[in-house]
C-alpha cells in the first residue's frame, strides 16, 4: 500500500507536465495531519507568479482533494504564499460564509 506522500507525489506528477511547459513546477512543503491541509511550494517560473494562488486553489487543490480524501485544502507555503488569500472553494465550504450570504440576501 502506498503512503500518503507517495499518493500526493503520484497526483502531482499528473500536474507537473503542465507547469513545466510554463517553466515552473510544484513541490510538497508539508502536510498537516490535524487539519488535512497540504502546503506546497511553486518553483521555477511559477514561484512568485501572481496567478500561483489561484492556480493552487482553483486547479491543483481540486485535483488533489478529489484523488486524496485526506487532503482538505491546499495552500501555498513560504515565498509566493499569500496568507490573506482565501479560495472561493474555502469560502463556499464555510457554513458561516453561507449563512452570511443568505442573511444579506434576505435583507434586500
Amino acid at each position: 500500500m502506498r503512503t500518503l506522500e507517495d499518493r500526493i507525489e503520484y497526483t502531482l506528477n499528473k500536474i507537473r507536465p503542465y507547469l513545466m511547459n510554463e517553466g515552473g513546477n510544484i513541490e510538497i512543503d508539508h502536510y498537516d495531519k490535524e487539519t488535512g491541509v497540504l502546503y506546497v511550494r511553486m518553483i521555477g517560473a511559477c514561484a512568485g507568479c501572481g496567478l500561483a494562488p489561484t492556480d493552487v486553489s482553483d486547479s491543483i487543490a481540486v485535483i488533489l482533494m478529489n484523488e486524496i480524501p485526506q487532503i482538505t485544502a491546499v495552500e501555498l507555503a513560504g515565498k509566493g504564499a499569500n496568507p490573506g488569500f482565501r479560495s472561493l472553494q474555502q469560502q463556499l465550504m464555510n457554513p458561516r460564509t453561507i449563512a452570511q450570504q443568505q442573511a444579506a440576501k434576505e435583507k434586500k
